[in-house]
């Protein structure tokens, strides 16, 4: 499901982890929602905000094993400029093409399943590389809420870096994730989850791909 403007999800709290995947690709100017389904499921009220107006649309969904309609949706909301993306899935376990090494979306997907997908899958395609990062923790990474970032490992493609970062958050409250709160030089920002759910929660980590034209380190301005 695409927007023509930059947006964030809250599930139901009832609306587990293990029963729907999500994912959301961004920028500044439109988002594209992911949901991959584990198991059947009745209908959830899922509610989408636009990040610059705060408007909130709400959704109805369910999973079915007897729908299988892949039909991509896209939502124009009036005063929002739809930019076009990519419709890979940044899915773990769907092997990777080698068009990752040219195509920040798939390089996303592969960053995505070398932390989550089952060893045999795991794969570089050709003309990418493993990236050496330290792995220093900081909370200066994400502005304006407490979340805890360590770089995990990063891998290199022509002039693309992408690092796979983990976020912990570090509050007693539900957090959203915003890729504008991010400091730093990035070409894209993807998170695994957006909703970070409080300390000490099983949801309260994720994590998230930064894709830069220069190594983590001076994307983020030695921070």
């Amino acid at each position: 499901m695409t927007f023509n403007v930059p947006v964030r999800i809250e599930l139901p709290p009832d609306l587990e982890a293990s029963t729907l995947r999500t994912q959301i690709v961004a920028d500044t100017t439109s988002g594209t929602i992911y949901w991959t389904a584990l198991k059947p499921f009745k209908s959830h009220r899922v509610q989408v905000q636009d990040i610059v107006s705060k408007n909130i649309y709400l959704l109805d969904i369910a999973a079915s094993p007897a729908v299988r309609d892949t039909t991509r949706i896209e939502v124009s909301v009036p005063g929002g400029q739809a930019e076009p993306l990519s419709q890979a899935v940044i899915t773990p376990n769907q092997p990777v093409q080698d068009t990752a090494s040219t195509d920040p979306v798939a390089l996303t997907r592969m960053a995505a399943q070398q932390l989550y997908a089952p060893k045999r899958l795991l794969q570089l395609p050709d003309g990418v590389y493993p990236s050496p990062v330290r792995q220093n923790s900081t909370e200066a990474l994400y502005h304006g809420a407490k979340i805890l970032a360590t770089p995990v490992m990063a891998w290199r493609s022509g002039e693309l870096t992408v690092t796979a970062v983990k976020l912990k958050n570090l509050s007693n409250g539900e957090l959203i994730l915003d890729p504008r709160n991010l400091r730093g030089r990035w070409q894209t920002a993807t998170f695994q989850h957006n909703l970070l759910l409080p300390q000490g929660s099983l949801r309260d980590t994720t994590a998230a791909y930064l894709i830069s034209t220069v190594p983590f380190e001076e994307a983020v301005g030695g921070y």
